[in-house]
């Protein structure tokens, strides 16, 4: 079982990673000085293992990261990263708190993304991502698009390896 547990967990992380680069290459990097993502708190929903965060770090991202999870699972040790028990539906932060949102993979797992957007400054960033194929990845974006349709959407696409997994991944702004 130990065995089996290793291959999918590298394989799992294998997957992430090529997800990982195509938003950071995507998405982040070319807003990457107008969203000053080296200057504000960063809110990662569905945190996991912190593996989104450590691929930030080893691509020179300074943010300040608070990470929240349901699963009490032992994380890495990410440098720089923070972990809060807690549920996506009922965030335990201020309105407004943070300036850049982003949750991988979880959104399909809230019945309420409202709070994903009471969290983030006027003017913030929400950056969300919902695992897809070529047979749903059209009624994936429209409900990701009806979820957070309060913001701007900047930037929208897939992410990770066709033949693998992929996510369609979307950039907002608030107000």
């Amino acid at each position: 079982m130990e065995i089996t547990k290793n291959i999918y967990s590298q394989w799992m992380k294998d997957t992430q990673e090529k997800k990982y680069e195509g938003i950071f290459l995507d998405f982040l990097l070319p807003m990457r000085q107008k969203i000053k993502l080296d200057e504000i708190t960063v809110i990662d929903v569905g945190v996991g293992n912190g593996w989104f965060e450590k691929h930030l770090i080893d691509r020179g991202v300074t943010a300040t990261v608070i990470g929240v999870d349901v699963d009490r699972r032992e994380k890495e040790n990410v440098e720089g990263l923070t972990i809060v028990d807690a549920n996506g539906n009922r965030l335990p932060f201020k309105d407004k708190s943070f300036g850049f949102l982003v949750s991988i993979d979880t959104v399909h797992l809230l019945s309420n993304t409202d709070e994903l957007v009471r969290v983030v400054k006027e003017n913030g960033y929400i950056l969300v991502t919902t695992f897809c194929n070529e047979y749903n990845a059209r009624e994936r974006r429209d409900s990701m698009l009806k979820a957070f349709s309060s913001c701007t959407l900047l930037k929208e696409g897939l992410v990770g390896e066709h033949d693998k997994e992929q996510s369609y991944a979307a950039l907002f702004k608030r107000g």
